[in-house]
């Protein structure tokens, strides 16, 4: 919610040029916002005048009457010497606020900030959906390492078996070569009997 000068003179029950002097306060600067020549604060700004109007009053509550009186008259005075000129200070000021402002507006508009909280949103899903890739990678690394496990006991059975086919091959090539050679030698040594 946004608050005019005298709203915040009713609200924090102080004259209308106090709170104009406390608008120029530059903790109270950035919580201004000027809208069709008018000067409104939000509720951060509501809330930084109320404090530094809190700490004044905690200040002055040790003072009499007549000194409460006397401070208010020299305040009045006070206010009165610098209405004229704070006139041109508040114009030059407000000049001021909505320079700023359109600088911001121009580096930070709305459909700027909606974009970057786009790329957000976006940079979101793709860290969502990495997770899941890593998560599931994770899980294959795991399967195919128990496969892996597995199916060394298999390869060593069937290597084994191989080594002993290889064995029973080499065998029954030696009892081959042994009867090849052993009919041969009947044949040379019947050949050897007929020509005698």
């Amino acid at each position: 919610m946004l608050y005019d000068v005298e709203q915040i003179a009713n609200l924090t029950k102080v004259s209308k040029v106090t709170i104009y002097r406390k608008l120029k306060l530059n903790e109270v600067k950035i919580y201004i916002i000027t809208k069709q020549g008018k000067s409104y604060l939000d509720e951060h700004g509501l809330h930084v005048i109320s404090e530094l109007l809190n700490v004044i009053t905690d200040d002055t509550s040790g003072l009499n009457s007549k000194d409460t009186e006397q401070a208010i008259t020299l305040e009045e005075q006070e206010l009165s010497h610098d209405t004229s000129c704070n006139n041109g200070i508040i114009t030059g000021l407000k000049d001021e606020v909505k320079f700023l402002r359109g600088l911001l507006e121009k580096h930070s508009s709305k459909g700027e900030i909606e974009f970057l909280h786009n790329q957000l949103e976006e940079k979101d899903r793709q860290l969502e959906s990495k997770d899941k890739l890593l998560e599931n990678m994770q899980i294959l690394v795991k399967n195919s390492q128990s496969k892996r496990e597995n199916d060394i006991p298999m390869l060593e059975a069937h290597f084994q078996e191989l080594d002993e086919k290889i064995v029973n091959i080499k065998r029954e090539m030696e009892e081959r070569k042994e009867n090849f050679e052993a009919d041969e030698n009947k044949g040379f040594f019947k050949f050897f009997k007929r020509s005698k």
